[in-house]
């Protein structure tokens, strides 16, 4: 992630770069974090969480990773990558929901 910041050129770029940074780091921390408590086999209520959040975060992540491709891709914004980002993100809001209230069910 601090590459990706420290090679940005514009507000395009850095938007970008930490957009898809945060969203990485963000996806390796809970998911480290789950699979530590899913394997001590401890703390029940918090692996159940925890499962949610990581559910959520390959949700946040996948959105993330269109969101560079979708801002860089031409040199100016246009009415489709604006209008795909914004469905992009509102699936993975939809999915985040539709995870929270028939998880594992």
């Amino acid at each position: 992630m601090y590459l990706l910041l420290q090679r940005s050129d514009d507000k395009w770029e850095f938007f970008s770069g930490f957009v898809y940074g945060a969203a990485l780091v963000a996806l390796f921390l809970v998911s480290t974090f789950f699979h530590y408590v899913f394997y001590t086999k401890r703390f029940r209520s918090l692996k159940e969480m925890l499962h949610m959040c990581d559910r959520a975060i390959i949700y946040i992540f996948i959105a993330a990773s269109y969101t560079p491709w979708l801002l860089l891709k031409d040199a100016e914004r246009n009415f489709w990558t604006q209008n795909l980002s914004w469905i992009v993100w509102t699936m993975a809001i939809l999915g985040i929901i539709y995870q929270y209230f028939f998880h594992e069910r």
